[in-house]
């Protein structure tokens, strides 16, 4: 959810000049201020004071203190009124990106830039690094809040708070958040945690933001996520319901006892691997895990326990990987014999399939070998381009989709059978 909250429109993005300070020891105004400009503010005024001239208001916020690391995606961060408190919040965004500016949680600074109101987040947009400047350091301060005495969250906008006794009351969503007991979401804008329905922690630390009209926890690191109690989690689904839309996209998923049935594609765009929890139609799914997956990866034959959500990627079925444990091995389900292309493909999404008597045409684009099958043999795990205009007794793999056409992934050359 947080990913298109940070995704500006150049409309918001205009830049703001970067206000120098007056050096007052030469009698001149340096700023350039005539003293008439009703839309800034001065040096030495808090957060609040900034908030309270509203949109489009040119503030210098000097001794604030930073209380968090920059965003995943390395464009904004977190500061405080020394002390903390109500209004005393802000979310810094660098449209420009961050790079050149090294700060660390706790350093004093002083920032000059924008008031924006972002679909209702009073956001301050600097035009570049240079309008931020460290002076110091100070202490971060964390805001106690009881979510029973809130009537409005708004004052609490962007600042760091602490809320006592939470528990997760749903399931991750395919963007890594959940819901909180406490009304509140919990979003994943600084690190990928893990938790489960029915989880509880008896303090979660996080900067509060506001996303889609949901406000929302940020924890900065595991640390902000104290006293951790495992909840049930989900109940484990079958591998049918994913690709028959019982479990609807985006919504988590646990799969228990699915065996992996391919090797771990290469580095890229599509790392990932294939897993059945039983031989046929609708009973294997792509695993997705992505080049910044750090978590377990299983070999085949490994029998696991996948939790994660649901994510059409482009038509493609997927199970968005969160946690992975392997519990064992297992025999492979037999690939599933094709004499003929079937009227349909998509029930075969995900599944291992050995087409009989197969005959291969040109290579064509992408690496891709034609078939009489109706679908193109593709190099995701295996080059297939050296096997192009020959014939076959059966040709094994998994059933692929990609660019808008089914097409099958051979493993290995152990898949060319003559």
């Amino acid at each position: 959810m947080y990913r298109a909250l940070l995704v500006t429109s150049l409309a918001l993005l205009t830049a703001c000049p970067v206000i120098p300070k007056d050096d007052a020891s030469d009698g001149v105004d340096d700023t350039g201020d005539s003293g008439d400009d009703t839309g800034g503010g001065g040096d030495g005024i808090t957060i609040a004071e900034a908030k309270a001239l509203g949109e489009g208001a040119n503030v210098t916020l000097s001794g604030v203190i930073v209380t968090s690391p920059l965003t995943y995606k390395a464009d904004g961060f977190f500061i405080q009124t020394p002390g903390g408190g109500e209004n005393n919040g802000l979310y810094v965004f660098l449209p420009a990106g961050a790079e050149g500016l090294f700060f660390e949680v706790g350093d004093e600074m002083e920032v000059t830039g924008e008031l924006v109101d972002f679909y209702g987040w009073t956001e301050l947009t600097v035009s570049d690094v240079s309008a931020i400047q460290i002076t110091g350091s100070g202490e971060v301060t964390v805001d106690s809040v009881d979510p029973s005495s809130v009537t409005d969250w708004e004052v609490w906008e962007s600042s760091l708070i602490s809320i006592g006794g939470d528990e997760v009351t749903s399931d991750i969503d395919s963007y890594g958040a959940v819901t909180l007991a406490s009304g509140l979401a919990m979003d994943n804008v600084f690190f990928n945690y893990s938790t489960e329905l029915g989880a509880t922690y008896t303090n979660v630390i996080g900067q509060l933001g506001y996303s889609f009209e949901t406000w929302g926890l940020y924890p900065r690191t595991e640390a902000d996520l104290q006293g951790y109690v495992a909840g049930e989690g989900s109940a484990p689904v079958p591998i049918s319901d994913i690709q028959t839309g019982v479990v609807a996209d985006g919504s988590s998923a646990t799969v228990e006892g699915a065996v992996v049935t391919s090797a771990l594609t290469p580095d890229g765009l599509s790392k990932g691997f294939f897993v059945a929890d039983a031989a046929g139609p609708n009973n294997g799914v792509y695993v997705y895990l992505g080049n910044s997956w750090s978590g377990t990866v299983p070999k085949l034959g490994d029998e696991v326990t996948i939790k994660g959500s649901v994510d059409e990627y482009y038509d493609l079925t997927e199970l968005v990987a969160k946690d992975i444990t392997v519990t064992g091995t297992a025999a492979v389900p037999a690939p599933t014999e094709l004499t003929e292309a079937p009227a349909d493909w998509e029930p075969y999404e995900g599944v291992e399939v050995s087409l009989i008597d197969v005959s291969l045409g040109d290579e064509g684009s992408y690496g891709e070998v034609e078939t009489n099958f109706g679908l193109n043999l593709d190099d995701l795990f295996t080059n297939v381009s050296s096997y192009a205009n020959q014939d076959y007794a059966t040709v094994t793999g998994h059933v692929f989709y990609g660019f808008e056409t089914y097409k099958v992934v051979p493993d290995s050359t152990d898949d060319f059978v003559k």
